[in-house]
């Protein structure tokens, strides 16, 4: 049996870039195929098969994607942009129905609940699960009944933001009327003290889980660039028990703290994560995880090393000329 051919899209992204690699080190034989729209995207230096396609709001990039998988006989979509999610998410039945491809990422009702703040808390709540109390509601009688609930420290966040980006910590009324907060929301405010993690959860097309890791984190410039295995019966109960309420297929990319034990996530990123090869160096290649198991339906086991820990660095590349 040959082995899957898969395109990747979003090559020169971190998170393209990442899944990239983890696919080269599953020494699978893999025919790895690049899309981007950079010609000189680093994603193009490890696969001799890429190409430059338009950007994802051009009508020609559909396309040009098609002419990709039928020239290299694609099976396996693996999306790498996040720009070209919601493409993929809101069209994926379509797009599956008249291509034949396998597109592994979520729909547009899990994509939409994990880029909405507002709403990742209140399909947390809705669904039983512990939550962080947040309002979008900013006028000055709302605001008077959750500084109630919640006195300062408070956090405001963009409501569609990514990860730590526009993250502000407000500790008087005032800075409220100093911030332009169009868009925001207001939490209440989750200490670190017990540390920050994210979570790698793949699920099957039936809602079973393939894999789960747990990385305790170490933020710098608002990415992971230190990660430590860890076990923690509590968050993986709660991870999978938010996979199968949404319900979930293929990746899901937890962002969480602990208050006195207890887990409660801040961010559901649907997609893979930009911390992909840091999981597959500490065992976990969730990649190649979930193209092996679709390909073959087979699962399987992780790797874990005996290192706990990994950490990111910078890498410089010459382009060819």
């Amino acid at each position: 049996m040959s082995a899957p051919r898969i395109l990747l899209t979003g090559a020169g992204s971190a998170i393209g870039y990442g899944l990239l690699k983890s696919l080269r080190a599953a020494q699978a034989g893999y025919h790895l195929v690049a899309a981007d729209t950079n010609p000189e995207s680093i994603g193009f230096l490890f696969t001799p098969h890429h190409y430059v396609v338009p950007p994802v709001k051009d009508p020609a990039y559909w396309p040009a994607i098609l002419r990709i998988c039928e020239q290299e006989k694609i099976g396996f979509v693996l999306v790498g942009s996040t720009v070209e999610l919601p493409f993929y998410s809101t069209q994926k039945k379509q797009l599956e129905k008249e291509s034949g491809l396998q597109i592994l990422c979520n729909t547009a009702a899990v994509v939409e609940i994990g880029n909405d703040k507002l709403l990742t808390q209140e399909f947390l709540r809705d669904h039983g699960l512990p939550y962080i109390h947040t309002t979008n509601q900013l006028d000055s009688l709302s605001l008077n009944l959750f500084l109630k609930q919640h006195p300062f420290p408070l956090f405001a966040k963009p409501r569609h933001g990514k990860g730590s980006q526009g993250l502000l910590k407000i500790e008087r009324r005032e800075q409220l009327q100093e911030q332009s907060l169009e868009d925001y929301v207001l939490q209440e405010y989750l200490p670190g003290e017990e540390g920050e993690y994210t979570v790698g959860l793949l699920s099957g097309r039936q809602g079973e889980i393939l894999s789960c890791i747990i990385l305790k984190r170490e933020l710098k410039y608002g990415m992971t660039f230190r990660a430590e295995r860890v076990e923690h019966a509590g968050i993986e109960a709660y991870c999978r028990a938010v996979a199968a309420a949404l319900p979930s297929f293929g990746p899901l990319n937890f962002q969480l703290r602990l208050r006195q034990g207890q887990p409660f996530l801040f961010e559901i990123n649907p997609r893979f994560s930009s911390s992909s090869y840091l999981r597959t160096l500490l065992g976990m290649n969730e990649p190649h995880t979930l193209v092996h198991y679709l390909a073959h339906g087979e699962i399987l086991q992780p790797a874990y090393p005996s290192s706990r820990i990994a950490v990111r660095g910078f890498e410089d590349y010459l382009l060819p000329a």
